[in-house]
């Protein structure tokens, strides 16, 4: 038996994975909002010399710290939300608006950059008297924008 589907005229083989339990086919716009659809979707920025990427690849470009679980209500300690973000291996972290309490210094690998909506709509704060907010793991290649 022989399952093909039409996509831009295109005819081929649905993949296992586009097939329920019945091997029915899965409406594409469920597949594509499983936590895995973004690897099938594909995204190419306009200009010469650009490259088609996965929207799972541009995604992770950029992380911001709620993607992590921060909450910025100046409240919550947001100290292990922001560090995953850190850890995540993105190299820009976006602090929406709102502002992050920290209990612990905050590592930074190299090559992070941080920014945020502004000075006054994005800032840090800690609850100790005595802990940095960060400790930066190497002088250079890292950088701050509108915290």
């Amino acid at each position: 038996m022989t399952i093909t589907y039409t996509f831009d005229n295109q005819i081929g083989p649905i993949p296992l994975s586009e097939l329920d339990a019945n091997f029915a086919a899965v409406p594409t716009s469920e597949v594509l909002a499983a936590s895995t659809g973004s690897t099938l979707v594909g995204t190419k920025a306009t200009g010469t010399g650009s490259v088609t990427r996965t929207v799972a690849s541009k995604l992770n470009d950029t992380v911001s710290v709620k993607d992590f679980g921060a909450v910025g209500n100046a409240v919550t300690d947001d100290t292990a939300a922001i560090q995953a973000a850190m850890n995540s291996g993105a190299n820009s972290i976006y602090f929406p608006t709102g502002t992050y309490l920290v209990s612990s210094a905050i590592n930074i690998p190299s090559t992070r950059n941080l920014y945020g909506d502004g000075p006054i709509n994005s800032t840090i704060l800690t609850n100790s008297a005595t802990a940095n907010i960060f400790n930066i793991n190497t002088p250079y290649a890292c950088g701050f924008t509108n915290l």
